[in-house]
């Protein structure tokens, strides 16, 4: 199936069709390049991220189900180590699925939540976009080619450093990972790649 890529209005045209599909209400955390388009921080991009509770991950795939999604089994390489529950239908739309951590890392946690900001609430979907802050630490753990140019985006676009370093060292204590040093070596290659210097990389 060919994939397309989701440009501004057709999110929003899904997003009114999953509500009027739900039988319970069900909080969405739009994280990655989906949050970035929604912000003008990018045109368009492949493949919608999200995240949602364990709770409301029933409800919202069933709804998917109605809508005329399915999950998609034959995945490329770059996203079988992700853990996401992937969903595509015939138009060419695909939306992975976390529930609570981001590609079995990044735990969504209630500061992350109080960090995003609301972009739509209809009578049972309310969607929020992930801070860039977060989104900027979460795409340091991953290796598709293109989140190293989503991290220049958001660098450009002026990031709170104390609170990048403030979630890592978070994020260190509640996982196996040392947050801190996968951030370190991504600077180091966003560094090079763009030619710029991040500032916070010497305190990380």
């Amino acid at each position: 199936m060919k994939r397309k890529r989701f440009e501004f209005k057709e999110v929003n045209e899904l997003f009114k069709e999953i509500n009027s599909h739900l039988t319970d209400h069900v909080k969405i955390l739009l994280i990655g390049g989906g949050a970035m388009t929604l912000r003008n921080d990018k045109e368009s991009t492949k493949d919608i991220d999200i995240v949602v509770s364990s709770d409301d991950f029933k409800v919202l795939t069933t709804a998917l189900v109605k809508v005329g999604f399915e999950t998609e089994k034959l995945l490329e390489p770059a996203y079988q180590h992700l853990d996401a529950a992937v969903y595509d239908d015939p138009r060419g739309f695909r939306l992975d699925i976390f529930v609570n951590r981001i590609c079995k890392k990044f735990l969504v946690h209630d500061s992350v939540i109080e960090r995003s900001e609301t972009y739509i609430e209809l009578d049972k979907l309310k969607v929020t976009m992930m801070s860039r802050e977060d989104i900027f630490l979460s795409k340091s753990v991953t290796e598709r080619d293109y989140d190293l140019d989503d991290m220049y985006v958001l660098f450009t676009r002026g990031l709170d450093k104390r609170m990048i370093m403030g979630e890592a060292a978070y994020q260190t204590g509640h996982s196996e990972f040392v947050w801190e040093g996968y951030l370190v070596l991504k600077i180091s290659e966003l560094e090079e790649k763009f030619d710029i210097t991040v500032d916070f990389k010497e305190r990380l």
